[in-house]
């Protein structure tokens, strides 16, 4: 990469070729210090009263389920973090990221943590800002669609050509945002609860949204019951069904570039950086996304 080294992150051929551990090792070389999953961190404060924006015409969210049943799954989106951005980039040339942590706001002291959109290196304290509170209701629902309400709201993209939103989980989602809820967790006052399908149908509105779903359990039942649940709110071609968890950062550049209309070569690049089974894998996911921009 450019000179600033592993953490510069100007895109750069060679950056294809690097695995997250090879940039792990270059940061600890350069003093940089991740600190994502360490025991000191505080987390981000729920966004009462905050909004998000950016004048990216071609903004990027990342919504990462951070509860228990995730395990390490977190870790491995974020740890990928210079792949991620370098490589959207060559898609979506001035993309700008936001990421977000979901718990749930029954029980989590951080069910909603919200970053503002950065581009670059500045993404890095983002993401060690970030608690992997590990909890969750244990109940296969998290607050997803309290986030979806937010972005939906209280997010501002006036230059907005191309707009992509992403989660990463596991879980369904509960089908209605308490007022109690949104209030103490966003700061709006509502006369009445509101329906998470709303909340999904809005933000579809404004980004085109994806849900790139880890199995939840061996339960077929109740993974099928979260499918479904999902597919309602966002379409059977927008719900995208993970293989490997090692794969999800490929997933959400595949998803970058079939926004921007390079489906068809993004096979070509995965394979200069993974093996053919694992370009396989990626592609298998996204073959409804494929499927539904060809038709």
């Amino acid at each position: 990469m450019g000179g600033g080294g592993g953490w510069d992150y100007d895109y750069a051929e060679n950056a294809l070729k690097k695995s997250s551990k090879e940039y792990a090792e270059e940061a600890k070389k350069e003093g940089v210090v991740r600190s994502y999953g360490g025991t000191t961190q505080k987390g981000l404060p729920p966004p009462v009263g905050r909004s998000v924006a950016t004048d990216s015409p071609t903004p990027l969210v990342v919504a990462v389920d951070v509860t228990g049943s995730m395990g390490e799954w977190p870790k491995i989106i974020f740890e990928k973090l210079p792949v991620l951005y370098n490589e959207a980039k060559l898609h979506l040339p001035d993309v700008a990221i936001s990421f977000s942590a979901i718990g749930d706001a029954n029980i989590d002291a951080y069910p909603l943590q919200v970053c503002d959109f950065k581009k670059g290196k500045p993404l890095e304290a983002d993401i060690n800002g970030l608690c992997p509170e590990g909890g969750g209701g244990g109940g296969i629902k998290e607050s997803y669609e309290l986030c979806a309400y937010f972005y939906a709201r209280h997010c501002a993209t006036p230059r907005s050509k191309r707009a992509l939103f992403v989660f990463c989980g596991d879980e369904g989602f509960y089908e209605r945002i308490k007022v109690g809820t949104l209030k103490k967790m966003v700061g709006d006052t509502v006369a009445r609860d509101v329906d998470s399908f709303d909340a999904f149908r809005d933000l579809r509105k404004s980004f085109e949204t994806y849900m790139l779903r880890v199995p939840y359990t061996a339960d077929a039942e109740k993974d099928q019951f979260i499918h479904d649940q999902w597919v309602r709110a966002l379409g059977a071609q927008n719900v995208l069904r993970m293989e490997d968890p090692k794969r999800i950062v490929d997933c959400i550049i595949g998803l970058a570039a079939i926004l921007a209309e390079e489906g068809d070569s993004f096979s070509q690049r995965l394979a200069i950086r993974q093996t053919a089974e694992q370009v396989q894998q990626v592609m298998r996911t996204l073959h409804p996304a494929l499927t539904r921009t060809r038709s």
